[in-house]
């Protein structure tokens, strides 16, 4: 049984404690069938993306869009990517606020670097958008998730491990993929 996700956290005004609350209560009611294996391969394959978080109430000002370059996890099984961030951060109090987000990957080569190998630059290569809700994690799942992301990025301890850390679990809900070609394909859970 698969809940309408759009009007599930289009409620969400109490504050981080009700977001919380209102998302730990969905988890166990959302099916999670697995990704399609050209976005696993993927995830597999990087460790970095572009996470874009959105707030439309900002006390700062306008509306507000906020875009981070993530080391992520990705967790087979639970399908879901895991991204840590700092507590005090815009994409944390986004996340807090309104947990929908945006996930961008990809593997096409940079060609600027003097080290770019041709064989790379193949017609395959893709960049994935994933749309889906994020969920600020606590306790022992937050804990054991951390020690996931932190052995799947060795080295970057300074943005996975401290007390103001939170451990961010995306659930992916639809994806976009797109070739090199410019050929856009579509993927949503069955």
């Amino acid at each position: 049984r698969r809940r309408d996700m759009s009007t599930s956290f289009s409620t969400n005004t109490g504050g981080e404690e009700a977001g919380r609350q209102d998302l730990s209560s969905l988890v166990g009611e959302l099916l999670r069938p697995p990704l399609d294996e050209r976005i696993v391969k993927m995830l597999r394959s990087t460790s970095l993306c572009y996470l874009s978080t959105f707030h439309s109430d900002s006390v700062d000002g306008p509306p507000s869009p906020h875009i981070s370059l993530m080391r992520f996890t990705y967790v087979r099984g639970e399908e879901l990517i895991l991204v840590s961030t700092q507590r005090n951060t815009k994409k944390y109090q986004h996340m807090i606020k309104s947990p929908a987000v945006a996930v961008l990957v990809h593997d096409f080569p940079d060609e600027k670097r003097s080290e770019v190998q041709p064989e790379r630059c193949q017609p395959g290569s893709l960049s994935i958008t994933l749309t889906g809700h994020a969920l600020i994690e606590e306790g022992e799942v937050a804990e054991r998730h951390r020690k996931m992301h932190l052995q799947a990025n060795p080295g970057y301890e300074q943005f996975i491990v401290g007390p103001e850390v939170a451990i961010c679990a995306i659930y992916v809900e639809s994806a976009r993929l797109c070739d090199i070609r410019d050929k856009v394909q579509h993927w949503r859970p069955r």
